[in-house]
């Protein structure tokens, strides 16, 4: 029988023999040429790949030192360091897209670009497949970059919580000169430490906010919709079979930081004698 000689061994990528009958052996022999390819690659990779890389990994780095300090700030104010907020992750989106560009330029994946533009924060890991870098820096990266997320995000929820509540509807149609008006009045926090929009939202039903300006510069802001209000000891209550059965009426003045209730109607009806109680009745937990 013919035979090759190497009694069942095989020669390595570095000339070395290998047992290939012993257990394990050969796919130690494949993971190490493996990495052996991949270095002859990474050697490979031009000059202009290997310093835009490099900025890549600044622009990693400068990402969890910006989360980093977001986290020590705690419920810090959103709109004060917005400016931060921009001008700190614009440049390492930015980055990511230059980067991509080169790489698409020379290897002709258009997948890497449009990684950077759709999903960035997966970018690192998908040029590390191209480049044949080692994957688990990027890869812890990713899993840093979604926890750090994660916690800002954590600290800072009640600021964007009230955010959501204080956008403008589709149903709304005031003008855009009173949106400042209305949304002060919306976030006035009352002595139960809600806002004037939570009591709306959990009291009314398919409620419509309106608004008019003044021409000695307040503003009248109504909020209309469906309650199930009783004025107790007056008799009054909404009338639930009918449409928009209930409607306060508020004046906001000095420059958007002052409010009053100077009206009220029930069941179509003018109620103006009942505004306090019927104010009270609706703020109650």
């Amino acid at each position: 029988m013919y035979n090759n000689g190497l009694n069942n061994t095989d020669v390595g990528f570095d000339d070395e023999p290998i047992d290939m009958t012993a257990p394990g052996r050969s796919q130690t022999f494949n993971r190490n040429y493996q990495n052996y390819e991949q270095n002859l690659k990474r050697q490979d990779t031009p000059v202009i790949l290997k310093i835009t890389g490099v900025f890549v990994v600044i622009a990693m780095f400068a990402t969890i030192g910006l989360l980093a300090y977001f986290i020590s700030l705690g419920n810090f104010n959103i709109d004060k360091h917005m400016e931060l907020i921009k001008f700190g992750f614009l440049p390492v989106y930015g980055i990511f897209i230059l980067d991509s560009l080169v790489m698409t330029a020379y290897n002709k994946r258009v997948s890497l670009f449009l990684m950077a533009v759709i999903l960035p924060v997966f970018y690192p890991i998908k040029r590390s497949r191209v480049t044949y870098d080692r994957r688990s820096l990027y890869t812890l990266w990713v899993v840093g970059t979604f926890v750090l997320v994660g916690a800002v995000v954590n600290n800072v929820y009640p600021q964007i919580h009230e955010k959501i509540l204080l956008v403008k509807n589709t149903a709304d149609e005031y003008p855009s000169e009173c949106d400042d008006a209305v949304k002060y009045l919306k976030g006035v926090k009352l002595d139960s430490g809600k806002m004037i929009i939570e009591i709306v939202r959990d009291k009314f039903d398919d409620y419509v906010w309106d608004a008019t300006k003044n021409a000695d510069g307040t503003y009248e802001v109504t909020v209309t919709g469906d309650t199930d209000i009783i004025i107790n000891g007056s008799g009054l209550r909404a009338d639930e079979m009918l449409k928009n059965n209930t409607k306060f009426t508020f004046l906001v003045y000095d420059n958007n930081t002052k409010y009053s209730v100077n009206g009220f109607a029930l069941n179509g009806q003018n109620q103006n004698g009942y505004i306090k109680a019927a104010w009270e009745e609706l703020c109650k937990q």
